[in-house]
């Protein structure tokens, strides 16, 4: 879906670049000249968005937002200059560059919504999958070198568990771990002990390492 997405995105662009050669050039040379350069520009940053699978909301939410805004200076300019005749390919290509415009302008707006719009669960996903693992694998680093032994800094059982883990997460860690703190309610997975960790999948986090 997002490679369509920026598909139609290159779309509108080169309906863009087309209409600024028929029309806009005959405006204002210069002007509409550095625009369709913006707009070639645009599309391979779009190119580039797609193939590094990032996103770029607001910035095509303000290149489009220009171009309509170009589109209704246009509009104006062949009003005031009547020797300049649109003609019908004039007024089809206008139409259809509004609506192509409006909808660019629409899916930037769209794209940064969805950039903001991280809960609490997605983040709490990447810490499990992506942050935890390579904290685990420095204090690993970190104990070999320093030859320190591990230590366990849970010693006693905690109710309804001993351990909490949780369900977008491959440790565990006692209930008093900055860690554990920040896990969902609803995510939590509570652990009578280690058989029971190992048993479901679960691995020790660096807090409850031994001496």
């Amino acid at each position: 879906m997002k490679g369509g997405k920026y598909f139609a995105l290159l779309v509108i662009l080169f309906i863009n670049i087309f209409t600024l050669i028929k029309m806009g050039l005959r405006v204002n040379f210069l002007s509409e000249l550095l625009l369709i350069v913006l707009f070639l520009i645009a599309s391979l940053i779009i190119l580039y968005s797609v193939f590094k699978e990032r996103e770029y909301g607001l910035f095509i939410t303000i290149l489009f937002l220009v171009s309509l805004i170009n589109l209704f200076y246009i509009r104006h300019m062949f009003i005031v200059l009547p020797k300049i005749n649109a003609g019908m390919l004039g007024r089809l290509l206008f139409g259809v560059n509004m609506l192509g415009n409006t909808i660019g302008f629409l899916i930037g707006i769209t794209s940064i919504k969805k950039q903001e719009d991280i809960t609490e669960e997605e983040k709490e996903e990447i810490i499990g999958k992506d942050i935890e693992p390579k904290i685990e694998e420095m204090d690993k680093k970190i104990g070999e070198q320093t030859k320190e032994e591990p230590w366990d800094s849970v010693v006693e059982a905690y109710y309804p568990g001993k351990f909490l883990a949780s369900k977008k997460s491959i440790y565990y860690h006692a209930p008093k771990c900055d860690w554990a703190k920040r896990i969902n309610k609803k995510n939590r997975v509570w652990l009578k002990g280690k058989a029971e960790a190992k048993k479901k999948g679960y691995k020790a986090h660096s807090c409850l390492k031994k001496k």
